[in-house]
């Protein structure tokens, strides 16, 4: 896992299209013409969160954190954990109390478990526990301590920042059409 300013990246975006100076011994002054380097620095950033929505996690910064609050939603059967602003991926969760930590799905993905909740003999349990991922927040049934064991996130450090093990460079395009 490597680190990168924004500055830093920029220079490997720079060389990947093409643009850098071959010799560092040369100078290059531009009189006129079009200014890239907002584009790329656009395009640079759109690249790095969907490699955080979408890389494989080993090849991400991954945050290891238990100190999320748990509240209680209106309906009673779930709980809504709290998770930092920065958050764009939420790999695993554990309550308290559970056998083992789940991967959150969609709404749509936990539909059949959903028709299940009325009845108390199919609800998610301590051995198969539910975590439903839906408009930004996470739910997680069921929760007998307002406490987590594990939660494992995919955070944003920040449009200055770029952490990320360095194989992940070379799906940086080469060109910008």
């Amino acid at each position: 896992m490597k680190s990168y300013s924004s500055s830093e990246m920029l220079d490997i975006w720079m060389h990947r299209l093409g643009l850098s100076s071959a010799l560092p011994e040369c100078s290059v002054v531009r009189v006129e013409g079009i200014d890239l380097e907002p584009e790329i620095r656009r395009r640079m950033r759109l690249w790095y969160l969907q490699l955080l929505d979408t890389a494989p996690a080993h090849l991400l910064p991954v945050d290891e954190s238990s100190r999320s609050s748990v509240t209680v939603t209106a309906e009673g059967l779930f709980h809504r954990v709290g998770l930092p602003a920065n958050t764009r991926r939420v790999l695993s969760v554990k309550a308290q109390g559970w056998l083992k930590a789940v991967e959150p799905v969609s709404s749509q993905q936990a539909i059949d478990t959903l028709r299940r909740m009325p009845s108390p003999y199919a609800r998610p349990g301590v051995n198969s526990p539910l975590a439903i991922m839906a408009d930004g927040a996470l739910y997680i049934t069921p929760v007998k301590l307002p406490s987590l064991d594990v939660l494992r996130l995919i955070l944003d450090p920040g449009p200055d920042t770029y952490v990320l093990d360095e194989s992940l460079l070379s799906s940086i395009p080469t060109s910008l059409s």
